[in-house]
């Protein structure tokens, strides 16, 4: 009797060692192939996310930019006061920003004969206008000899202004 509970007793231990010993190793494989699958869906997920986040950097990057000011236009000015320095060879223009925009304000000065309708134009200027600026500066150079070709004689010429598109 005991040899035969001895006999059971030694094939159940064999049977759980043999299920152990093909078990376990299906049990890790499983493991294994399951952990691939997961570090495979990972390294997907982690792509997509690079991606949206040089997406999302780009963005950043293209906002924190500061963007360059518009062209402020003559007419948003109105009037203007300006007179031309004959000694000096310069214009002067003074004028207000009597609206909320800002910008570049891009001049050049110009001179006439009203006689003989003969002209001499400036250097382009700009001056950065602010909202509601008032009392705004600006000189313009004249080149020496074209203003005195225009105008040989003081209070020959009339001065005023045009718009430059690009500075």
């Amino acid at each position: 009797m005991i040899d035969n509970v001895e006999r059971i007793a030694r094939t159940a231990l064999w049977i759980a060692l043999a299920l152990a010993v093909i078990a376990v190793p299906i049990g890790v494989f499983r493991n294994q192939s399951a952990e691939a699958a997961l570090r495979a869906e990972w390294k997907i997920a982690e792509a997509a996310l690079r991606v949206e986040l040089k997406s999302a950097e780009e963005k950043l990057a293209e906002m924190s930019k500061p963007k360059e000011p518009a062209l402020f236009p003559l007419k948003s000015v109105g009037m203007y006061l300006g007179r031309l320095e004959y000694a000096s060879a310069e214009g002067l223009v003074t004028v207000s920003n009597t609206t909320a925009k800002s910008g570049y304000l891009c001049l050049k000065g110009v001179a006439t004969n009203v006689k003989t309708r003969a002209t001499a134009e400036s250097i382009a200027a700009c001056r950065e206008i602010k909202p509601f600026d008032s009392n705004v500066n600006m000189t313009f150079k004249f080149a020496g000899g074209d203003l005195y070709k225009a105008c040989p004689q003081v209070g020959d010429c009339q001065f005023s202004t045009s718009s430059v598109e690009q500075p």
